[in-house]
Parts: structure tokens; C-alpha cells; sequence
């Protein structure tokens, strides 16, 4: 914490303090405007920050922001590919087999090669990371797999919602 020095016309007595002054009787406010204190306890500055010229500034501030999370991020009811692909897989009572086969490059910069079996039919992909190459490998057997495919389902709607 800063120390301030306080220049007053009154004597001071004993230890620094003047007998039968109040703190606030001390010193007048100086040329920012400001009360002098006694150990933070007295009264609080107010702000003399004058309102803005009309024009200043390019643009009105919205109270909104001019993107709302929902339009930045991808659907979270949205099924990921992997997940489309072990649907397609219990359909056909076929279990999903992913195998790591290469990975290669340096540490920081590894790329991944991912094989996907299902049942007779083979895919492979690469990524960056295992999961990426994984998605990868999954989106390209749902564009070339020729296993007969659940029927969507209509989204559940709750008649009892309470709002």
C-alpha cells in the first residue's frame, strides 16, 4: 500500500494528530479533487470522469454480443461421426473395429493413421491426433459403406415440459 503525505496549516500534537481536529477538518481537497483520508476511512473520491462528446466513438455498443455462442459452436445434439458409425454397426450386429496402424513425424507434429473394420469392409484415414484420424476414418465409411442403414428417428419431444 502507497503512502500519502498530507501537508496541513494546522500544528500537529503528539504522535500525529492534532487534539480536537476531526480527520476531515485537516486538509482541504487538493487540485485532483480528492479527500484526504485517515487509514482509508474516509470519505471516497467521486469520479470526475465527464460523460462522451455525442459522435465520439465509431460505433453504437450493443447490449448484445454481436455473436451468440450458440451460432459459434457446433450442435451439441449433433452426432459425431464415430457415433453415427457404431449406430450403423448395432444395426447390423456388427461390432466396429478401429486399429492404430503408423503414426510418424516429429513429437510436436505427429500424424496418425487409423484403420476401421467393419465387418467385411475397410477404411483407413489420417489426423493429427488419434481421434481426429479416427472422425476421419468413421466419416469416410459412412460416405462409402454399403450396410443397410437404421431408419432416422424423429426428434423426441416432451409434452409434459414445464417451462
Amino acid at each position: 500500500m502507497a503512502q500519502v503525505k498530507v501537508q496541513t496549516t494546522a500544528p500537529l500534537a503528539g504522535p500525529g494528530l492534532s487534539p480536537g481536529v476531526p480527520p476531515t477538518a485537516m486538509a482541504s481537497p487538493g487540485p485532483l479533487g480528492l479527500q484526504p483520508s485517515v487509514n482509508g476511512t474516509g470519505p471516497a473520491p467521486t469520479p470526475a470522469c465527464p460523460a462522451p462528446a455525442v459522435g465520439y466513438g465509431d460505433a453504437p455498443v450493443s447490449a448484445t454480443p454481436p455473436g451468440s455462442p450458440q451460432e459459434d459452436m457446433a450442435n451439441p445434439k449433433e452426432k459425431t461421426p464415430m457415433c453415427l458409425v457404431n449406430e450403423l454397426a448395432r444395426f447390423n450386429r456388427i461390432q466396429p473395429q478401429y486399429k492404430l496402424l503408423n503414426e510418424r513425424g516429429p513429437a510436436h507434429a505427429k500424424i496418425f493413421t487409423v484403420q476401421l473394420n467393419l465387418g467385411e469392409q475397410v477404411w483407413e484415414a489420417e489426423g493429427t491426433s488419434i481421434k481426429k484420424a479416427q472422425h476421419s476414418t468413421a466419416a469416410k465409411a459412412l460416405a462409402e459403406s454399403v450396410l443397410p442403414r437404421p431408419a432416422p428417428r424423429s426428434p423426441k419431444v416432451d409434452i409434459n415440459s414445464n417451462p
